[in-house]
């Protein structure tokens, strides 16, 4: 009998061992933990489907930032590894959602981004090309508020794509019909089926303001831009918009043959692009310069504002080029002028893309 109890005491304290493991590996807590994410390679996995595109000649590294959902054995990572920081959840995903649809959003939002720099990359080449000109397949229902006009009417997955009989094909051209209280009759889609209904918008506080709206959170969907070539640009689950500035110098190379803005050089940097050009902050500008360090990078471009944050990311023999990048024609000339006669002309290929296109 006391064997026997002593046997029972022995698998409950394994038991109680492997239930403790197993909820410090996987219990999530209140925070992120955020290090240097890998960098993608686009001389591979940005591809101008032109007669004119050429290879780029050298290569250009998109830096990026993993956040992951900290548990108790994380912790132990932040505290050994410099790299590595906790963020807390407030800061990174908004509290009414969750973290599989924050990061969702994430990537179309690069997906969004990744359309604007290609057709800034491709005007700079000397095709016909509007970054700000952006289409889509209707404005996409997220979300309705509370006490809405919209409440028990549209529900998330419905697809808005006329108002008042004029069609309409993104989230903007659907507020643009909202700006006095006045009826409309919406259009969308739902399950495959049209319907039709009469609303009326309403003035609701936003943003310290009152605002007349129906109460509907919208995104245009499969939004992209009228590119008059297409570009196909592999990222994986990347998300976010910062791999603007280096997507738009990968296409720019490849899309016009006399250029070669690589010149030999494996090229690493960050920024975001508005549809003028203007290049914009990011977030974890010092984890994205150590990475291009650690790879290797000859050059690592950052937003102006951002240029020391980047330099004081790596240590102090790092010899790697830190260059502050207003605008993206700047980044063109700096490259353009900055190249070196004997390694003009080198190619690292041929490249594969490393990662497979996001589900």
């Amino acid at each position: 009998m006391r064997a026997r109890l002593r046997d029972l005491r022995t698998w409950f304290l394994v038991l109680s061992l492997i239930i403790l493991v197993a909820g410090g590996a996987y219990a999530p807590l209140p925070y992120f933990v955020e290090s240097p994410g890998r960098l993608l390679t686009l001389g591979g996995c940005v591809n101008v489907d032109s007669e004119e595109a050429v290879p780029v000649r050298g290569d250009y590294l998109l830096t990026t930032v993993s956040l992951r959902r900290a548990t108790p054995f994380s912790l132990a990572r932040v505290a050994v590894d410099r790299s590595a920081r906790l963020r807390p959840d407030d800061r990174v995903v908004r509290s009414d959602r969750t973290d599989q649809d924050h990061f969702a959003g994430q990537r179309r939002v690069f997906a969004q981004s990744a359309q604007r720099a290609a057709a800034l990359g491709l005007r700079q080449a000397g095709f016909t090309a509007d970054p700000e000109r952006f289409i889509g397949d209707g404005a996409l229902v997220t979300g309705v508020l509370e006490d809405s006009p919209a409440e028990g009417v549209l529900r998330g997955g419905d697809v808005i794509i006329a108002m008042d009989g004029i069609p309409v094909a993104t989230d903007a051209e659907v507020r643009a019909f909202i700006d006095e209280a006045e009826p409309v009759v919406v259009r969308f889609t739902r399950g495959g089926e049209a319907h039709e209904v009469r609303l009326t918008p309403y003035e609701l506080p936003s943003e310290g303001e009152e605002r007349v709206m129906l109460g509907l959170h919208l995104e245009t969907l499969n939004s992209r831009v009228d590119l008059p070539v297409p570009v196909n640009v592999t990222s994986g689950r990347i998300g976010g918009p910062s791999a603007g500035l280096m997507i738009a110098l990968a296409v720019y190379d490849q899309s016009d043959a006399l250029v070669d803005l690589a010149a030999g050089r494996r090229i690493a940097g960050t920024g975001t692009l508005t549809g003028q050009g203007a290049v914009g902050r990011i977030g974890g500008i010092d984890l994205k310069a150590m990475a291009a360090h650690k790879r290797g990078a000859d050059v690592f471009l950052a937003p102006e504002s951002q240029a020391d944050m980047a330099r004081a990311g790596l240590p102090e023999d790092a010899e790697l080029e830190i260059v502050p990048i207003a605008t993206f024609e700047g980044a063109v000339r700096y490259l353009a002028e900055s190249a070196n006669p004997d390694m003009v002309g080198r190619f690292l290929g041929p490249m594969e893309c490393p990662v497979r296109p996001a589900a």
